[in-house]
């Protein structure tokens, strides 16, 4: 099963990188993120990952094309 989330996340790290280099986004990183109804990030005490909201927006798109 650790194997399988690895791989997973590595799949997705990927992608997620093919599709900011198209939007000519910087990739910062692709670590889970909670957000509140307004999309926005929320930052929980003693995180140092914080996105831009446009940020946040295309990696939950892509989260959820794949889900789907």
């Amino acid at each position: 099963m650790k194997r399988r989330i690895r791989d997973y996340f590595e799949e997705f790290e990927t992608l997620f990188k093919e599709l900011l280099q198209k939007k000519t986004v910087k990739f910062l990183g692709c670590d889970p993120v909670e957000v509140n109804e307004f999309g926005e990030q929320i930052i929980e005490k003693g995180s140092t990952v914080r996105y831009p909201k446009q940020y946040i927006a295309i990696m939950k798109d892509l989260e959820q094309e794949l889900l789907d």
